[in-house]
Formats: C-alpha cells, sequence, structure tokens
C-alpha cells in the first residue's frame, strides 16, 4: 500500500483542572483507504474457449478472489486477480454468465466487488466442425 492510500492520525488526551497534574495519553490512528475493484469490461466471447481474466484491487487491499454466479471454474486459482475462466456447458446454454471480483484481506474495510459478464456466441471453428460432421453423415466415405 503506498503512501496516497494511508493517513495517519495522531489523537493526543490530555486531562486538566482538579487537584493532579495535567497527564497525557497519545494513540496513532491509521485511516486506510477503502479497496477499489475492477473486474474489466463485460465481453463476448467464443463458447469453447478458456477466458483470461484481468481483474485489478487497489487501496486498502491489492488481493481479491473471484466466483461465479454459474457453474463453471477458474484455473489455476480464484484467488488471482489475473486469472483464467472456463465456461461450463450450462454457462453457454445459459448463453452468459456474470462473474465477481470481490477484495480480500480488506484490513479493516468492509469489502467491494465488481462484475463482469461474459456473453457466449458460436465459434468459427466449432460451426466448421459441426457443418462438416453434418456433411459426412448425410454422405458415404468413398
Amino acid at each position: 500500500m503506498g503512501a496516497a492510500d494511508t493517513s495517519l492520525v495522531k489523537l493526543v488526551l490530555t486531562s486538566t483542572g482538579g487537584n493532579c497534574l495535567p497527564a497525557s495519553d497519545t494513540v496513532y490512528v491509521v485511516l486506510s483507504k477503502s479497496p477499489t475493484v475492477n473486474s474489466g469490461p463485460d465481453n463476448t466471447v467464443c463458447d469453447n474457449q478458456l477466458i483470461q481474466l484481468v481483474g485489478n484491487v487497489n487501496g486498502a487491499t491489492t488481493t481479491g478472489a473471484w466466483t461465479t454466479l454459474g457453474t463453471g471454474s477458474f484455473m489455476p486459482d480464484d484467488s488471482l486477480t489475473t486469472t483464467f475462466y472456463q465456461p461450463s456447458p450450462i454457462d453457454v446454454l445459459n448463453g452468459s454468465v456474470t462473474l465477481v471480483l470481490t477484495s480480500t484481506y480488506n484490513k479493516g474495510c468492509a469489502p467491494v466487488n465488481d462484475t463482469i459478464t461474459l456473453n457466449f456466441k458460436a465459434c468459427l471453428m466449432q460451426t466448421l466442425l459441426q457443418i462438416t460432421y453434418a456433411l459426412r453423415k448425410q454422405q458415404p466415405y468413398r
């Protein structure tokens, strides 16, 4: 965390009045900037590809964790802000999936999140393979 992300506040309490000598105590409080999270822009991707995610977490922390509102999986790990998402067949069948990047290890600040929606489209290679398969089914091999 950089100097711009924190502030140090010095609080001094001193007793006055009465028959006793004044007494003081000092407390230092570190104020941290709340996390900011950016999961990246919504995107349209091929329905049969591994999707790279490039998230960004700043402020009180630089760590985060991904979750899916679908049924795919993260590779190699969901706790890396830059990772990959493998959509499941159910994600693709639904036409889209929403992923959530949430800040972690927030040093007393509330977690912050951001979402990205991935919309799926049929890929050219997959379409060509389907057409080739259909044509081969109609014509016997020679």
